[in-house]
């Protein structure tokens, strides 16, 4: 694992839930890191259809978001 694999992780570790922007201090310099931290729902409707759906952490009101991937051709 290279050192900013190890930073990453470890900033990461005390987030259960969440998405945004960090910034991190590397010896390569400083970055922003886009994350998003959440638990998702992975659903197939036929071999050409599946769907990815982001759940809203408490369990109430249905999904924060959702991802449609359809195959053509």
């Amino acid at each position: 694992m290279a050192e900013h694999d190890w930073v990453i992780l470890n900033t990461m570790k005390s987030m259960s839930i969440g998405d945004g922007v960090m910034s991190l201090s590397l010896s390569e310099g400083e970055c922003e890191l886009m994350y998003m931290r959440a638990r998702f729902e992975h659903k197939v409707g036929s071999k050409d259809t599946e769907s990815y759906h982001i759940l809203n952490p408490n369990g109430l009101g249905g999904h924060e978001l959702s991802v449609f991937l359809i195959r053509s051709g």
